[in-house]
């Protein structure tokens, strides 16, 4: 029987050689794979369970509210942020921004966000909140801003305010709005 056919009994010595010679290192490159794969399965758990006790978003969708304005960040991201559009300009953003500082409605903590528009002499303060745009109690704090907000930040114009969904959504033309649940006048 030539080499060049196919042969299909048992195996040759030659044969049970070779492969007895391959074994130790094919059991070795098998092991090795295995604890590779366990050792980034231990180590990608790891960094999910890190980014989720630090409170990450592992693939944030920011939603563009207008522009930008951070008035703070913590150690750990969470950012106090006032988005303003339309006429507002950053001064009008800055200003707000520090009067929600002083009244404790940013306090350095945790992720909160305000949103300014100013269109036709009247300005707008969107608040988006987890809960409360239905409590009386949050519906009075916030009513007793308007005099203040008004005289102070905003020369007398008109103010009012809007008690929105914290989460942002899309509409047909690809824009992100808040859901307003309560407006206070």
């Amino acid at each position: 029987m030539s080499d060049d056919e196919l042969y299909f009994g048992p195996p040759t010595d030659y044969q049970k050689t070779v492969r007895n010679e391959q074994a130790p290192l094919y059991r070795r490159f098998v092991a090795w794979i295995v604890v590779g794969s366990i050792l980034l399965v231990v180590f990608s758990a790891g960094i999910l369970i890190l980014l989720f006790v630090l409170d990450v978003d592992v693939f944030p969708e920011e939603p563009v509210l207008g522009k930008e304005l951070v008035i703070s960040k913590n150690a750990f991201g969470k950012r106090e942020r006032v988005f303003y559009e339309n006429d507002a300009t950053e001064d009008d953003a800055r200003r707000l921004g520090r009067f929600l500082q002083e009244i404790g409605y940013f306090q350095g903590h945790a992720k909160a966000d305000a949103v300014l528009a100013i269109a036709d002499n009247t300005v707008t303060i969107s608040f988006p909140l987890e809960r409360g745009w239905d409590d009386a109690e949050t519906i009075a704090v916030f009513e007793s801003l308007l005099p203040d907000l008004s005289r102070d930040l905003f020369a007398g114009r008109p103010v009012q305010i809007q008690l929105c969904l914290p989460k942002a959504t899309r509409d047909r033309w690809d824009r992100w709005h808040l859901t307003v649940k309560k407006v206070i006048k």
